[in-house]
């Protein structure tokens, strides 16, 4: 069973460049979608170490759907079941407005990588 708990680098979703994950025994994840030095967000997902499964969203309200952005992925482990990086894809659901026209949810897609883990104590 990998330990996913640590500081990645992260790319694909900007503006972020940094995630620092928290998992706990029970699956649930917690942690923070950096921006710079001075500007983050929370993020609270579930963690599977049996299939190296991790979901999580960032924003202050865990499972808001309009305005999140939703990550999907897998944890990469070596041979000795470290993870080395994690890598998924991401959602994120916004409304969009021509003028005072509502056009409806619009759906923007990517995805997305974590390295370069440095351990919490």
């Amino acid at each position: 069973m990998a330990e996913i708990s640590g500081d990645y680098g992260f790319h694909g979703r900007d503006p972020y460049v940094r995630i620092s994950i928290s998992a706990m025994a029970d699956g649930t994840l917690d942690g923070l979608l950096v921006e710079d030095e001075t500007s983050s967000s929370p993020v609270h997902g579930t963690y599977d170490a049996a299939s190296s499964r991790v979901t999580f969203s960032e924003g202050a309200t865990p499972g808001v759907t309009l305005l999140n952005t939703f990550f999907k992925g897998f944890a990469i482990t070596d041979a000795n079941d470290e993870v080395v990086a994690l890598a998924g894809t991401w959602t994120h659901q916004r409304l969009s407005y021509s003028g005072l026209t509502f056009n409806g949810v619009v759906y923007d897609n990517g995805g997305w990588y974590a390295d370069g883990r440095v351990w919490i104590r």
